[in-house]
């Protein structure tokens, strides 16, 4: 049993390490976004005003100013977006990777949320409707926007 000022210097010893480890992970996740041709931008939030009932409401806003012949696939939440995030153009190259960076924050517990929209492919033009959007939020108070097309 470990005696608790040797497992706090344990505790902290370890915590910066985590932390470089997620913001590796974020790094990566925005390069390959980057890769398959989207925007991607890193930024602070205060995780204070993270609420998935706000997400909702900016995605369900995003999705009606949308082209209405388009079919786009929602996401909301930590669950979907780690079962679903290698479906997303800007992934497609790299899903694999992309997929088991998400399922290792989501296990570290350092995904908060997220929110965001694909075309499906089905319903629509390309030119008109290829476009998606993601926005992951992440305990460390940092956010990875990625952005393709010129909807959002």
């Amino acid at each position: 049993m470990l005696r608790p000022l040797a497992f706090a210097v344990m505790l902290l010893s370890h915590a910066p390490a985590h932390a470089q480890n997620v913001d590796k992970d974020l790094g990566r996740l925005a390069a390959l976004a980057r890769a398959g041709g989207a925007e991607a931008k890193i930024e602070s939030f205060n995780v204070s005003d993270y609420s998935e009932a706000a997400m909702k409401r900016r995605l369900t806003a995003t999705l009606r100013s949308l082209d209405r012949e388009c079919e786009h696939s929602p996401l909301i939440g930590r669950e979907h977006i780690v079962l679903q995030i290698e479906l997303f153009e800007s992934f497609l190259d790299n899903g694999d990777e992309v997929a088991r960076i998400a399922q290792r924050l989501d296990r570290q517990k350092q995904l908060l949320g997220g929110f965001g929209y694909y075309w499906d492919g089905l319903n629509g033009e390309e030119e008109d409707c290829a476009h998606e959007s993601l926005h992951l939020y992440f305990r460390n108070e940092k956010s990875l926007s990625v952005r393709k097309g010129e909807a959002d």
